[in-house]
């Protein structure tokens, strides 16, 4: 679900990703380019073409952050945790698929780990950071009554889905928790405690 939102997401942007050639091989460096080889790096365009450079920006929890050229082709996740020191956004899997790194993007949950920079310019990000302090206390108090507390590492992502759901983002009901809860991996397995916790949130 989260995967299909950021590939959606760059989609309806326009955003294209085009990967130099490998200085060393001459072949596509492919995925994660920037990575393996740092000499090749995406060029970003927006819808007619045109590229994308430097002053562009970020809205992080209400505050407004210049996006710096290196930072555009890189990923969400990264500048959060690193640059603005939002710790609360884990890399789990970095594929999408864990929900640990989970963030609103103009209020839809994303995957932070799927988002490069230079695509969620100028929207609204929020992090559990930015959620109000009233309903983190509520969902940590919860998941101490239910013992839906275990490692931590995957709290952050259900926090967030618990905010989106309890926030009317999707209805309410068993099978709607199951497919909330299924797009969250808890390597602890206590998502019948979890479950509990947002069943009583809604």
């Amino acid at each position: 679900m989260c995967r299909n939102r950021c590939r959606d997401l760059q989609t309806h942007l326009g955003f294209q990703s085009q990967c130099r050639l490998s200085a060393t091989t001459g072949k596509s460096t492919g995925r994660g380019c920037f990575q393996r080889d740092r000499a090749a790096r995406p060029v970003f365009q927006d819808k007619r073409g045109r590229s994308l450079k430097a002053g562009l920006n970020l809205r992080v929890n209400g505050a407004e952050y210049e996006i710096p050229e290196q930072w555009l082709g890189r990923r969400l996740l990264d500048y959060l945790r690193n640059e603005l020191r939002l710790v609360s956004v884990k890399e789990g899997c970095g594929e999408g698929d864990c929900g640990a790194c989970t963030v609103f993007v103009d209020g839809e949950p994303m995957c932070a780990c799927l988002l490069l920079c230079g695509v969620v310019a100028d929207r609204n990000i929020i992090t559990v950071e930015g959620l109000a302090q009233d309903y983190r206390q509520r969902f940590a108090q919860l998941c101490e009554k239910h013992g839906g507390l275990q490692c931590g590492f995957c709290t952050p992502g259900f926090t967030m889905m618990s905010a989106w759901l309890t926030g009317g983002g999707t209805e309410t009901g068993k099978d709607s928790l199951d497919k909330l809860v299924a797009g969250n991996i808890c390597r602890c397995g206590v998502y019948q405690q979890l479950k509990k916790v947002l069943a009583e949130l809604t």
